[in-house]
């Protein structure tokens, strides 16, 4: 049966992301809860271990998502962090809501000196970001600090005004050691590369205006009076 098996045209279903499902909810106006308790592969959990268990979830409305305020106000309330297990927990906890944090790399970096003052003012007032439209216009906004990468996925919104653009995503990474020793232009590319590629999902066969601060970046798109470094040419 092997020969026929391979001949099988099988139809494949694959689990849909977060970021796929959100896209069908551009536009809703109501909302359901669906307690699937009896659903198939449901898992009971002991009752020792359910006051400890909790889940990462986000809250879903008309005007876009936020994060859960439970789960804000548990990293408002944690406390100070006093050996690294705790800080390493505590960095966990807040990267629930980095997609809601401008720059969240570049803000926890410090953690390692203990900003998490700073960190926990932002995280209280994180907005509610909007649904992804692929008919609005789509902008990818990038910058590099010293200790780390982001980018800002942004729309139009059809009113025409586009100095209120409506978030998207933020996204932000943390550089690695040898990054950290690139050279502030290397490290603007770096940040669109990777910007680009950490929102394939929305950009992939669209068109999208890129937005940089950083004039030498430039250099690449035109005429090259002096020689640019490798790792700017790949």
């Amino acid at each position: 049966m092997r020969l026929a098996n391979e001949a099988i045209r099988r139809v494949r279903h694959p689990i849909p992301t977060v970021n796929d499902v959100s896209f069908a909810l551009n536009g809703a106006k109501f909302f359901s809860k669906l307690d699937l308790s009896q659903a198939y592969h449901q898992l009971e959990l002991d009752e020792q271990s359910r006051y400890i268990t909790t889940f990462s979830t986000h809250v879903f409305s008309k005007e876009g998502t936020h994060p859960d305020p439970r789960r804000v106000a548990g990293l408002l309330n944690a406390p100070q962090p006093n050996n690294a297990h705790e800080v390493r927990s505590f960095l966990g906890m807040a990267n629930y809501s980095s997609k809601y944090i401008r720059d969240s790399a570049t803000l926890t970096a410090p953690l390692r000196d203990l900003t998490k003052k700073d960190l926990k003012n932002t995280l209280a007032i994180a907005p509610c970001m909007s649904y992804f439209d692929k008919n609005k216009q789509t902008f990818v906004t990038v910058d590099a600090s010293p200790v780390g990468i982001s980018g800002i996925l942004s729309q139009k919104p059809r009113n025409g005004d586009v100095d209120s653009q409506q978030i998207i995503a933020y996204a932000t990474q943390a550089l690695t050691d040898t990054e950290k020793r690139y050279s502030l232009t290397e490290k603007e590319a770096l940040a669109i590369v990777w910007a680009v590629e950490h929102f394939h999902l929305f950009l992939f066969g669209s068109e999208f205006t890129l937005i940089t601060d950083h004039k030498p970046l430039e250099i690449i798109y035109g005429q090259r009076t002096a020689k640019t470094s490798a790792r700017i040419e790949r």
